[in-house]
């Protein structure tokens, strides 16, 4: 769940200087509010539920940093 990875993602984005930017393909499971709770996210909203595809592509659009790390919700991230 998104409301419990979330804190250790962005842990490690504090301690790297990233940002952690999240894409919600209008999933309907609640995790573009969850995102929208949590000081420090970036939120962006797609209007349709499409694929996977489509909410990477659109990260690539909305983003501006010269690398890109994709996780999915259920990821923890371990102290660095």
């Amino acid at each position: 769940d998104l409301r419990d990875t979330l804190p250790s993602t962005l842990a490690a984005s504090r301690e790297l200087g990233a940002e952690v930017v999240v894409f919600d393909n209008a999933s309907g499971d609640g995790s573009r509010r969850v995102a929208e709770s949590v000081t420090g996210v970036r939120v962006h909203a797609g209007r349709v539920n499409g694929v996977y595809a489509h909410g990477v592509n659109r990260l690539f659009e909305l983003t501006d940093g010269d690398d890109l790390l994709l996780l999915k919700p259920d990821v923890w991230l371990a102290d660095l």
